[in-house]
């Protein structure tokens, strides 16, 4: 929740923050699982910036990397779909997944992603804060891209932040082809 007021205290009147905003000032204690993303055009999600932490459990920098390229095939399109959704129309985000990593460790994982303005004021940034427990060795990636392999996708939802909650098909369209049950 300290994220949450930290993000609501820089909000001018109904209007979303901007990302330069968000500083170490007000973050220090939150920064190492901080990863800033954006969306530079339709169906790319590129890191923008990635927390010590985070790229700890990577083996590897995060920052100006392309989404896809660290995500497996299958759950890319809905994690793209799910991101653009927060960023085009101005809402949070929960997620709460296990991942296995080609490194071999596995990330129980929950995020908190809130909607950011880039320096234009357009809403194409979200910030992530994770709060993870990383397990397992660390084998040296082969390529420099290892990559998460979603195995677990425990709840995912977009929150209401004043600005009502987008319509986002292609993710509901992955949730269902998990066989979740019906009162999921």
């Amino acid at each position: 929740m300290h994220f949450y007021r930290i993000w609501q205290s820089l909000r001018d009147g109904d209007k979303i923050p901007y990302r330069h905003q968000l500083s170490l000032r007000h973050i220090k204690s939150l920064a190492s699982w901080l990863v800033i993303l954006e969306v530079p055009e339709p169906g790319k999600l590129r890191v923008k910036v990635s927390g010590s932490s985070v790229d700890a459990v990577f083996g590897r920098s995060l920052s100006k990397v392309n989404l896809k390229e660290v995500t497996a095939p299958e759950a890319s399109k809905a994690i793209v779909a799910f991101h653009e959704a927060l960023m085009t129309h101005p809402c949070g985000g929960y997620a709460h997944d296990v991942m296995t990593m080609d490194n071999g460790k596995r990330l129980d994982a929950r995020y908190l992603m809130l909607p950011l303005r880039n320096r234009d004021g357009d809403h194409t940034m979200c910030a992530s804060l994770w709060d993870a427990v990383a397990e397992g060795f660390t084998a040296p990636p082969v390529d420099h891209r290892t990559r998460m392999t979603h195995s677990e996708l425990q709840y995912a939802c977009h929150l209401d932040v004043g600005f009502g909650l987008p319509p986002f098909p292609a993710f509901e369209s992955y949730l269902k082809s998990k066989k979740f049950p019906d009162d999921y």
